[in-house]
């Protein structure tokens, strides 16, 4: 998926919600539930499972020289990963409708091949027909402050926010009396936004995206989710949700070098799901 797909998919899910909204506004005034005002201060932590196919390459040369990497190989393919899990955290604050976030995402990816053809890798030649193991770790921790806008008596909430991010790259690569290796962390700015519609008995549909901003050499990061949520207890001071979706996932990063460090990752589809707890 490339981002101009994740980009699509942003687009489809974003219409899937409008659709939702519009089928069921209706019976959401005639639920009558009440919708309090939030207190001035309270809490949100999530966590989350993702599981889908995973498609890119890791170009990884030695010093920016060229002829010291093959170009935008290794193939994850070829490394023998085509899809992954990963997990995400998150908390944040609010103070009445100004927020704060903090978050971490981990795409820890193992996976064993034969090489098929030959392979440069930060200056160590694999030869077609090597046995290898390999490991990518795409971690990205994340924070950033946004502004919640609430409409329809707090039906409707939406929190346009600013995403900032570091990718931390880990890569290593082994064959029989091969070795290649290298890690990296670079930082990325991006803009997004959340919406909620709460639905009668506790249901809800949720949307997130972010998209990072054109800035050459940064780590460019895009993610977009839609959600169903479950919230039990909405009376209690803490209130547990759990929540199923579908999203997407794009990484890349490509430094000055002459011949760059040069990552495009992107995951998708990607089921979600996980819980959430507020307080």
């Amino acid at each position: 998926m490339t981002l101009a797909g994740v980009r699509r998919c942003a687009l489809g899910t974003a219409a899937a919600l409008l659709a939702g909204l519009a089928a069921t506004a209706r019976g959401d005034e005639a639920s009558g539930e009440p919708n309090a005002p939030p207190s001035e201060f309270s809490f949100e932590l999530r966590a989350a499972g993702f599981y889908g196919p995973v498609d890119g390459y890791v170009q990884v040369p030695a010093g920016g020289n060229p002829g010291s990497s093959s170009s935008r190989r290794p193939t994850l393919h070829e490394l023998g990963i085509d899809d992954a899990v990963s997990y995400e955290i998150d908390g944040r604050a609010w103070w009445g409708h100004f927020g704060f976030f903090a978050g971490y995402n981990a795409l820890d990816m193992t996976g064993s091949s034969t090489l098929t053809q030959s392979l440069v890798s930060h200056n160590v030649l694999f030869p077609a027909g090597s046995p290898t193991k390999s490991t990518v770790d795409l971690d990205v921790p994340n924070f950033g402050a946004g502004w919640r806008f609430d409409f329809d008596d707090r039906r409707l909430e939406l929190f346009p926010k600013l995403n900032l991010v570091l990718l931390d790259f880990s890569y290593s690569l082994d064959a029989p009396g091969l070795h290649a290796s290298r890690s990296y962390t670079d930082f990325g700015v991006g803009l997004g936004a959340e919406a909620r519609y709460r639905l009668p008995y506790g249901f809800s549909l949720e949307f997130d995206g972010v998209f990072p901003l054109p800035i050459s050499h940064t780590a460019q990061v895009a993610n977009v989710t839609g959600r169903v949520a479950y919230s039990f207890l909405q009376s209690s001071p803490v209130r547990p949700t759990v929540f199923l979706g579908l999203g997407g996932r794009w990484i890349s990063f490509k430094d000055s070098q002459t011949l760059p460090n040069h990552t495009s990752v992107s995951s998708g589809p990607l089921l979600t799901f996980g819980v959430a707890v507020d307080f």
